[in-house]
């Protein structure tokens, strides 16, 4: 914590050097200190802004064989950033563990960030020994997010308070075994394109925006409000309903 936090004032000379004891660390540290700088990495960088920077430079910092703490970590890590360093770990089997899991963490983490369509060409690639694991890479891959919705609320975006113009808001409960979170997934009911997923646990103070509920059965489990990007039109269309969350692009891959 207090290294990210002189991360965030330091100069370039600062950065370096706290990116060079990372890679130390991680590259020549016994188990418990290269667990330490794993578990660091993972709360306190790849979850902030400097995400990218960090995870670059590091990986420009360790040798490929090495990188094995460095990806399984990885999951909150822009896509763009760790793509190449991912396909490269794909071609080294003694990375591929590492490498299963930080798949999954981009799909599983709270912060993960993936393509999954470029994620499920990665699972292809490599052999993962972990049948708890390939079941969660297989799913996220081959399958929707199975949702079951309650109600909706359609905010009037004449409020100033709103500034999310062309959305409205879903209470829906996961069906599916387990949960994960791919942003702008396509909202999918009996085939037909809905609208996009954009935020997940939206916090919406009804008593402060104009708006009005589409009242339907609440369904058991715990109720995540999402805010999906569409027409508001759509919002009755939706409620009590079984749908489906869709990767972008994923549906249509596999469709070829």
């Amino acid at each position: 914590m207090y290294l990210r936090m002189c991360w965030s004032s330091g100069d370039h000379v600062l950065q370096d050097w706290i990116v060079r004891q990372f890679a130390a660390m991680l590259t020549h540290g016994p188990d418990p200190v290269a667990e330490s700088a794993e578990y660091g990495l993972w709360v306190d960088y790849f979850e902030s802004p400097e995400a990218s920077q960090v995870f670059t430079a590091l990986a420009l910092q360790m040798p490929r064989s090495h990188r094995g703490r460095l990806i399984s970590g990885a999951g909150p890590v822009p896509w763009e950033a760790k793509h190449h360093v991912f396909q490269e770990a794909a071609e080294v089997p003694a990375l591929h563990p590492a490498l299963a899991r930080g798949l999954a963490g981009s799909f599983y983490d709270l912060y993960g960030q993936v393509d999954a369509v470029a994620a499920s060409a990665l699972v292809d690639r490599i052999t993962v020994a972990d049948e708890d694991l390939l079941e969660a890479l297989s799913e996220a891959t081959t399958q929707p997010l199975r949702l079951r919705t309650g109600s909706a609320v359609v905010v009037d975006e004449s409020d100033p308070g709103w500034p999310h113009e062309g959305s409205f808001l879903l209470r829906a409960v996961v069906r599916s075994p387990r949960s994960r979170w791919v942003r702008r997934s396509e909202l999918v009911a009996d085939g037909r394109v809905y609208g996009r997923l954009v935020h997940w646990d939206f916090p919406f103070d009804a008593a402060k925006i104009a708006h009005r509920t589409v009242v339907a059965p609440e369904p058991e489990g715990r109720i995540v409000l999402f805010r999906v990007e569409g027409s508001a039109e759509h919002a009755e269309l939706l409620v009590n309903r079984d749908i489906e969350a869709w990767p972008p692009g994923l549906r249509e891959h596999l469709a070829h």
